[in-house]
């Protein structure tokens, strides 16, 4: 920025730069940041994104701020932070997505840093499990009909897929 009263130069402060005109001369004044970006030099002819994982609300910004937890910035240049949806967690700061929460476990809640772990000897059918009602018994067992105790080896020489409370005998009766 050229200071008029003394024909001397300054350079641009943190969060502010100078961008060249066409003919390759100083511009006459600093520009702020855009929310997204960031300057961290003085003295800078252009501005840098924030980098996938950080993001910055604001303009005229000198850093990124990463993501916290249970949320995330996908791209480049982000002025916000997302929340990670149902099903999907993240535990890390400063990231650029959220996981599925892994197969035997589930989340309801968006935002999530940690997925719940279905009860003992049950699993779910995929990733990404949203409910409690997700978890079912893995294939070669089943859970009886008002059985509490959670899941039950299938008895020899019937077919137990997973996921059904009842077995197959084989037999249309």
């Amino acid at each position: 920025r050229r200071n008029r009263s003394i024909h001397a130069c300054e350079n641009c402060t943190l969060g502010r730069y100078a961008p060249s005109n066409r003919s390759g001369q100083e511009a006459e004044a600093c520009t702020a940041s855009r929310p997204g970006f960031v300057v961290q030099e003085a003295g800078a002819i252009k501005e840098e994104p924030c980098a996938p994982g950080a993001y910055t609300a604001a303009s005229d910004q000198a850093s990124c701020n990463p993501c916290g937890r249970g949320r995330f910035a996908e791209s480049a240049g982000s002025s916000v932070c997302v929340v990670c949806k149902a099903g999907r967690f993240q535990d890390d700061e400063g990231a650029s997505e959220c996981r599925r929460c892994p197969t035997g476990r589930y989340l309801a809640a968006t935002g999530g840093t940690v997925c719940h772990s279905c009860p003992e000897s049950f699993t779910t059918k995929f990733e990404g499990s949203l409910q409690l009602d997700d978890c079912i018994c893995p294939p070669g067992s089943y859970r009886p009909e008002g059985n509490a105790s959670g899941c039950q080896p299938c008895p020899r020489g019937l077919e137990c897929p997973g996921g059904q409370k009842s077995i197959s005998t084989g037999f249309d009766g």
